[in-house]
């Protein structure tokens, strides 16, 4: 979230403590990423959005708002928000849009036209134990340089840590060990689903935000679209982004011993928005 003048702010460096590779640039974070915004659709017809056009909003809105990110820079931990929806009224039944979809597309309701396949999506949101987050200065844990520069104070609403558990993902993909069948070049593969700068730059299919505050807990969110018919590095990663226990651990590690919880994402688009978010 930006702040009202839309303003991002200068970034600061963040880096990892004891990285691997010591000449690592690090990670270039706004620092002004906390605040409200509106959005406003302009119809660009005179009759304005039908019901069918007003029902994807909606449910796009909500899908955002529960499970994914807006806006740019997503694979670096930006994007969190918190959604009303008290602009919208009369909405479609869930059921009723996703025949209509269906109608217009020719297609499976999970999969519109021009749209990714949500069979394919996957992700989990975690949240860190209370009394942990009690303690001041808990994000001090955390093994990243550079936070103290984000001046975030005894009752932050963010911390800027999506780079310890990325990190902590490649890692993972790192590991001849985590996909023992896999004969390909795992190098490859993980710059294919986490990304790489660089010559032929290749944008991230994973995404994990930084640490926010909701209500009186933290949380942060891991998702992506991994083909679920994909290879056994895409099949890894989906079981481990469905595993509890396993992701907890790992991310309790990339946090500096922090404990988390592990909720993971319901499958299918219709489990994901079967039940009305409160605006």
């Amino acid at each position: 979230m930006l702040d009202g003048d839309g303003d991002a702010g200068q970034t600061k460096e963040v880096k990892l403590k004891n990285a691997a590779r010591p000449n690592h640039r690090g990670w270039r974070i706004p620092t002004n990423v906390a605040g409200p915004v509106m959005l406003s659709f302009l119809p660009m017809r005179s009759d304005g959005l039908g019901p069918f056009e007003t029902a994807s909003l909606y449910y796009l809105l909500r899908f955002i708002g529960d499970y994914g990110t807006l806006g740019a820079k997503a694979s670096h931990g930006q994007g969190v928000v918190k959604v009303s929806l008290d602009g919208f009224s009369d909405v479609m039944d869930l059921n009723e849009w996703m025949r209509e979809a269906r109608s217009k597309s020719g297609e499976k309701p999970d999969s519109p036209e021009g749209a990714p396949d949500m069979r394919d999506f996957v992700g989990a949101t975690l949240v860190l134990d209370s009394t942990a987050t009690s303690k001041a200065g808990w994000w001090k844990a955390i093994p990243l340089t550079g936070l103290e520069s984000f001046n975030l104070g005894d009752d932050p609403s963010w911390i800027p840590s999506a780079p310890a558990v990325r990190a902590k993902l490649r890692e993972w993909l790192r590991n001849p060990g985590t996909v023992p069948r896999f004969s390909g070049d795992l190098a490859l593969e993980r710059h294919r689903i986490m990304g790489r700068g660089g010559q032929g730059p290749k944008g991230s299919d994973v995404f994990v935000t930084h640490l926010y505050r909701a209500e009186s807990q933290w949380a942060m969110r891991i998702y992506g679209f991994v083909p679920r018919n994909g290879n056994e590095v895409d099949q890894a990663l989906r079981g481990l982004l469905k595993d509890s226990n396993r992701l907890a651990a790992m991310v309790k590690t990339a946090l500096g011993g922090i404990p988390v919880g592990v909720a993971p994402y319901p499958d299918g688009i219709t489990s994901l928005l079967g039940t009305r978010s409160e605006g």
